[in-house]
């Protein structure tokens, strides 16, 4: 008799319960299942992905949240085996990847407005994609300071402020004060610093002083921000900094 999985037959213990041929075919390869396939058929697992498709992005999400690191050292332990197997998927799955390109606008073209529509029909057919990977990538330190700079330049532009600056040299600042409170300097632990205008932007507004350049902003404490309030630095004694 022929053991070989290819002349068995397995039972799917999902919703459907056929009895299909024990064949990567129908069932997805797993090592500790019999005949090494998993117990669910291919259809069921579809169907099951459809139906708690929020769910597994959700457990999925969490997972990366809390093995960041993990999977960071293990992508930097692990670099080139990844880079070969990469570099065989393509050669084995031409299609796929040529299929894929398609899908993009040729680069060779400028950014007109025929390649400015085929980003926004992409945007419109991905958007939940497009949603999910904003809503995580806010959560994450560097989005959460790309969000509070854009509000606060656009508020200077309300107030006819000038000046503009990125979430970048906020870092930077945070560097060069070695995470000290400029005012104070006491230890402020990052993500819990305030963006301190020296010049306060009510009372340079209309102006042609560049208030929410970089080079007019520091780090501080919240403590020392709320207490300084919309006074120059030399009006603010306790702060000991005239700059």
């Amino acid at each position: 008799m022929d053991d070989t999985p290819h002349a068995l037959m397995k039972q799917c213990t999902g919703p459907c319960g056929r009895t299909l041929p024990a064949t990567p075919e129908y069932f997805t390869r797993a090592k500790l299942g019999k005949y090494g396939l998993d117990a669910t058929c291919k259809d069921c697992e579809k169907r099951y992905r459809q139906e708690h498709k929020t769910e597994i992005a959700e457990q999925k999400r969490r997972y990366r949240q809390e093995h960041s690191e993990e999977q960071k050292q293990y992508n930097i332990a692990h670099s080139e085996e990844k880079r070969e197997y990469n570099k065989r998927y393509r050669q084995e799955h031409p299609e796929y990847f040529k299929e894929k390109e398609l899908q993009r606008p040729p680069r060779h073209i400028p950014y007109t407005e025929e390649r400015r529509e085929w980003h926004k029909s992409y945007r419109e057919a991905h958007k939940d994609h497009y949603q999910e990977w904003h809503r995580q990538y806010r959560q994450t330190e560097k989005g959460k300071m790309v969000k509070l700079t854009t509000v606060h330049n656009r508020r200077s532009r309300k107030m006819a402020v000038q000046g503009t600056y990125t979430a970048q040299q906020i870092r930077e600042q945070y560097d060069r004060q070695k995470g000290k409170c400029y005012y104070c300097h006491k230890k402020v632990e990052w993500g819990k610093h305030h963006i301190d205008h020296t010049f306060p932007l009510s009372r340079v507004a209309g102006t042609d002083i560049p208030a929410n350049d970089i080079s007019y902003l520091v780090l501080t404490c919240p403590t020392c921000n709320q207490s300084k309030h919309n006074k120059f630095p030399w009006e603010w004694p306790e702060g000991n900094r005239l700059l």
